[in-house]
């Protein structure tokens, strides 16, 4: 799972259902890529997603943007390299969905590809966010 947000404030990570959501998927081998221009909202209000990353840290791996991409405002999450779900803007819930559509995904993955080159390390699972 790659993911792609500001800041990740309206995604729940926070929340004991997706924890237990993310916890199965890491369970079954998974790996989760985030990146986002600023981790302050994890680190301060997701103890849950913390602790995944301290239990995780083999699996998940969260960068932070440099300041040349700062002014990106979209968000989106690919999957299985077939599935994404997309917003226009990261303020606002309007968006898009696909699911089993590998074009509907190429474009993004790439992006996030290129968004991964220009990342710095971010969340370390030695952060206690408390």
């Amino acid at each position: 799972m790659r993911c792609f947000d500001p800041d990740f404030a309206l995604w729940g990570l926070g929340t004991p259902e997706v924890e237990a959501a993310l916890r199965r998927f890491l369970l079954g081998q998974g790996k989760i890529e985030l990146v986002a221009h600023d981790n302050t909202h994890l680190e301060r209000y997701c103890p849950r997603f913390l602790r995944l990353l301290k239990d995780f840290s083999h699996a998940i791996e969260c960068r932070v943007t440099n300041r040349s991409l700062r002014q990106l405002t979209d968000s989106f999450c690919i999957a299985d390299e077939v599935h994404i779900v997309r917003r226009f803007h990261c303020a606002h819930l309007r968006g898009e969905a696909a699911f089993d559509s590998p074009d509907a995904t190429s474009v993004s993955a790439e992006r996030f590809a290129g968004i991964w080159t220009e990342t710095e390390a971010g969340l370390h699972a030695g952060i206690s966010g408390l």
